[in-house]
């Protein structure tokens, strides 16, 4: 079937999409290579037909048509890298993917984004810290899109603030949105839908859990964030990985202090010694920077 055949059987697939799909299931190019390969070529359809990947193209079409009529089927919106609703913020990172999956009708551009995120392992104080933040944060920033992962801990508690304070709020998967991860959070995910918020991904339907893409995701926590604020985290931890991908991005990162001793407090207090995070009291450290 000629490629315009292919679009218009489908209104919502445009080719725009379709290419930076192939090019984002492009095998042995890594997202940076994605990046520049496309900004050599000015879109995704040419960086298709680059002599480079050509031959690589037409297995991957179909494989990406079918991804497309699913997440059409669904309500799901695939939005590349040169698209006006793709985060603006994401795409000035060299290894932004270059294309996502988006849930929900959250605007991804508004004037203030933050990342929230922390220990899976949160405790009493952790939980207090959070909920005190972004009810602050609710007051003195209406609108603020809070970014997190869904996850066990700081990041689901991220969410479910923001819910109860009225903040759009948005999960960054590490899977394709056929499936929540964990699936105690499925319900947190839908009221995040429901009210103006959204489900985010770089990763199609059927891909598999699996560490190294929670790790991988995190640099779409951080890179669609101005600023990444660190609630709780151990010394060794995922979050420890977010804090390094936003110095990278040279976007601002907070840390918020703990008792010294207290293990999942270990790694802000490290941030802030090493001056490498801000410490973070209240919103207002944050209004500042």
């Amino acid at each position: 079937m000629a490629l315009n055949e292919r679009l218009s059987a489908f209104p919502t697939m445009n080719e725009e999409a379709l290419y930076a799909l192939v090019l984002s299931m492009m095998p042995r190019l890594n997202p940076v290579q994605r990046c520049e390969l496309l900004a050599d070529c000015g879109s995704a359809k040419a960086a298709c037909e680059h002599p480079s990947v050509k031959q690589k193209v037409e297995p991957l079409l179909e494989r990406a048509e079918k991804e497309l009529e699913w997440a059409s089927r669904h309500n799901i919106q695939c939005i590349p890298i040169n698209d006006e609703r793709y985060p603006r913020r994401m795409r000035l990172c060299p290894d932004a993917p270059v294309a996502l999956f988006l849930l929900g009708r959250v605007n991804l551009n508004p004037e203030h984004v933050l990342a929230v995120v922390g220990t899976r392992k949160i405790t009493e104080y952790g939980r207090r810290l959070c909920e005190e933040f972004i009810s602050e944060l609710a007051q003195k920033s209406p609108g603020t899109l809070i970014v997190s992962g869904l996850a066990y801990g700081v990041d689901v508690h991220a969410h479910k603030a923001s819910l109860q304070y009225g903040l759009p709020t948005v999960g960054v998967l590490a899977h394709g949105l056929d499936q929540i991860y964990p699936a105690a959070h499925r319900q947190t995910a839908a009221e995040m839908i429901e009210k103006g918020g959204g489900l985010l991904t770089e990763f199609p339907s059927g891909t598999h859990v699996e560490r190294a893409y929670f790790l991988q995701r995190n640099r779409i926590v951080a890179g669609m964030a101005d600023a990444t604020i660190i609630i709780q985290g151990a010394c060794r931890s995922g979050s420890m990985v977010t804090a390094d991908i936003t110095d990278s991005y040279g976007r601002e990162l907070f840390a918020c202090p703990g008792r010294v001793g207290d293990e999942m407090s270990e790694g802000c207090n490290r941030l802030i010694q090493t001056q490498k995070a801000h410490m973070m009291l209240s919103v207002d450290d944050l209004r500042r920077e």
